[in-house]
């Protein structure tokens, strides 16, 4: 019986040990299948979303590139028209030489003395025809150079505007002594001198003392002033708010400066 017994238990432990090393197998057998299942869904998934990325780059880096190319290309036709407005606006410059040296001479003259002068009237009138005759009054509206201010900085359009107002202001001065006009009232109504003070403060004190005799050395700071501002702009370097507000100053002087002229420049 006991012998029995003991082989029961015997065969009964063999079984239950068979049963668990089966279970335990199977369960290995069930997870790595699983697992194997779970990475391979995975690795399924992880390939599409790779794929849909790499195709959205692709869509993406075509849309950089289209609209750097457009970028690129609307700033190299913005610097190659600002280059053309530079060359426009210097030969403005260059095509006011003519009243620029009218501005020189005028510096060297006591024109108010000149103006009172009637005993000599016959020989200043040659003298004033000579000069008034190297400048021809269409130059005004041709040397504006108004179709390059769209393309260039607010204070670069400033000082070539104080520039040119410089170079009529002394044009209008002939054309006033020519026309025997007081010139009291007449420099009391067309003065630039406001103007220069504005664009070259540090020669707002020489301005003061000499009045339009110090045009013919303001003129030339003027110049100075005009190519360093367009260089500024060629190289990139934008205007912040006080230049932007003091170009607008400038304009206003000079449109302040014109707003009273003489009634009429026509010989009496």
């Amino acid at each position: 019986m006991a012998a029995e017994i003991q082989s029961f238990l015997v065969t009964s432990v063999g079984a239950a040990s068979l049963l668990a090393g089966l279970l335990w197998l199977v369960r290995n057998l069930l997870l790595t299948r699983l697992k194997a299942s779970v990475e391979n869904e995975f690795n399924e998934k992880l390939e599409r979303l790779r794929a849909d990325l790499n195709s959205k780059q692709v869509e993406i880096d075509a849309v950089r590139a289209s609209a750097l190319a457009g970028m690129m290309g609307r700033s190299s036709a913005l610097d190659r028209r600002r280059l053309e407005a530079v060359d426009q606006l210097w030969s403005a410059v260059i095509a006011l030489n003519p009243m620029r040296t009218v501005v020189h001479t005028l510096g060297a003259m006591d024109v108010h003395e000149i103006s009172k002068l009637h005993a000599q009237r016959p020989g200043l009138d040659m003298f004033l025809n000579a000069i008034d005759s190297e400048v021809d009054f269409q130059m005004v509206s041709n040397t504006s150079g108004a179709q390059a201010r769209p393309f260039v900085t607010p204070m670069v359009w400033a000082i070539f505007s104080a520039y040119h107002a410089v170079c009529v202001h002394g044009v209008l001065t002939i054309q006033a002594l020519k026309n025997r006009l007081d010139l009291e009232i007449f420099a009391k109504s067309t003065s630039v001198d406001n103007v220069l003070k504005a664009v070259l403060p540090n020669f707002s004190e020489f301005v003061d003392k000499y009045g339009s005799k110090s045009h013919q050395y303001v003129i030339q700071a003027l110049e100075a002033r005009l190519l360093e501002e367009i260089d500024s702009m060629l190289c990139g370097q934008g205007e912040d708010r006080k230049a932007v507000q003091d170009a607008a100053e400038i304009l206003r002087l000079i449109d302040e400066a014109w707003v009273k002229k003489p009634v009429s420049l026509d010989a009496e």
